[in-house]
């Protein structure tokens, strides 16, 4: 299949690129920190070329990332990242509603989204994501760890402290360690995605998803929503997506099992699987 970016202009002047494949009801891939709209079309998870069969498939690289504009000027708080995916989907489906799937912080988007844009939903997929961060647990504690560092460094400061071997470190704990000895190439493809990423966007971004919390919003969720999570995922531990399926009412949970934070790749054959089936019961 030949896959080839387009590029949306929003009132603001961002240009935003994305994959447009296939017909039918619009199924929205979004990405998470430090991916791209190609984390949908890799060999490895290809779910953009999987639905392009029997649906119409939209995948973005959200601003900052992939080919989309990346201005140190730009905000990246979650609810404008939210309104951007609104208007780019308005001009390019119009009105049609759209099932969309967001993995991580694409996942906290979709959340944003299914906030702000409830008529524009048919479905919700959130996978490996998170509502809040828990200020007890020791995930909490490692976040705020991170986001210190964003804060007390300089750009340039930022640029030699996320050295590659750390990038490699936090990489591999994407990713269940069964997969990885099996896939061991995924480590440096996904080392080489973050890189591509501009430190003032990470250090953006990763302020956001620290502060982002809808938890107690959930239950104006009124769309249907499948949660997937991986039993070993160390990035956001599943007791996040078992909180998040007790607040939104019509919800499932599916928990793979073998399975770090990278479901899509991981769980290829059985992502697809659960997602069909889930677009099946929407149509």
């Amino acid at each position: 299949m030949n896959l080839k970016k387009e590029f949306v202009r929003l009132k603001k002047g961002i240009s935003l690129a994305y994959y447009d494949i296939g017909t039918g009801m619009p199924i929205v891939f979004c990405h998470g920190l430090g991916g791209n709209a190609d984390n949908w079309t890799h060999p490895k998870s290809a779910q953009v070329q999987f639905f392009s069969k029997i649906s119409r498939v939209l995948s973005f690289d959200l601003k900052g990332y992939g080919d989309s504009d990346k201005s140190e000027q730009f905000s990246y708080a979650i609810s404008e990242f939210a309104r951007e995916l609104h208007e780019a989907i308005d001009q390019i489906a119009g009105d049609e509603r759209i099932i969309l799937v967001g993995h991580s912080m694409g996942g906290m988007v979709a959340q944003e989204y299914a906030l702000q844009f409830p008529d524009n939903l048919r479905g919700l997929v959130l996978v490996a994501t998170y509502s809040h961060l828990k200020v007890d647990s020791s995930y909490y504690k490692f976040q705020e760890w991170i986001l210190k560092q964003t804060e007390e460094r300089s750009l340039e400061e930022l640029e030699s402290f996320v050295s590659e071997q750390l990038v490699k470190q936090g990489v591999s704990l994407m990713f269940y360690r069964k997969y990885l000895r099996r896939n061991p190439d995924m480590i440096e493809w996904a080392v080489g995605e973050q890189k591509k990423v501009p430190i003032h966007v990470l250090a953006a971004c990763m302020h956001s998803i620290f502060q982002f919390n809808v938890h107690e919003h959930l239950g104006q969720i009124t769309v249907p929503t499948l949660i997937f999570v991986g039993n070993r995922d160390q990035t956001i531990p599943p007791s996040y997506s078992k909180d998040m399926h007790e607040k939104i009412p019509v919800s499932e949970l599916k928990i793979f099992e073998n399975c770090g934070h990278m479901i899509q790749f991981e769980k290829r054959e059985e992502f697809n699987f659960e997602l069909e089936k889930f677009i099946a019961s929407l149509s």
